[in-house]
């Protein structure tokens, strides 16, 4: 009869796939909140004073979040999000030291008065840069 040993050493296989799993678990949750990036130029397309919400939903569809404030105005928010694993952090041994990840992620603002017509809009952008290898783990913007 044969014997099968198992090494459930942490310091051993186990370290080495970590960061896979990390990078595994970050490419399944990174996904698109929106199809279409968005950005200031879609909003440059809807006219202070004269755009209501109906208009801009008619462009964008509907948004990731509505507010209504007690003064009657709204806020609606669109979001955009996509992340991608550095092709470094699947090649064995390498990965440990030179894996993780990109994303990047934009909202769009749109504040609108008491009366429905737009007041304001923001456009704001972040782009993250993470490492998973044993030396430096973390992110950076």
């Amino acid at each position: 009869m044969r014997s099968v040993a198992f090494d459930l050493n942490p310091e051993g296989p186990a370290l080495i796939m970590r960061p896979l799993l990390i990078m595994a678990v970050w490419t399944l949750i990174a996904v698109p909140v929106m199809a279409k990036p968005i950005g200031a130029e879609d909003a440059a397309q809807f006219k202070i004073g004269v755009a209501t919400v109906a208009d801009v939903e008619s462009k964008l569809g509907k948004p990731m979040m509505t507010t209504m404030n007690s003064d009657g105005s709204e806020v609606i928010a669109y979001g955009a999000s996509r992340g991608r694993a550095k092709a470094m952090t699947f090649v064995p041994v390498v990965g440990m030291f030179a894996g993780g990840a990109v994303g990047h992620s934009s909202t769009l603002l749109f504040q609108f008065d008491a009366h429905g017509l737009l007041k304001s809009s923001t456009a704001s952008s972040a782009t993250v840069n993470c490492s998973t290898g044993i030396v430096g783990a973390g992110c950076t913007q």
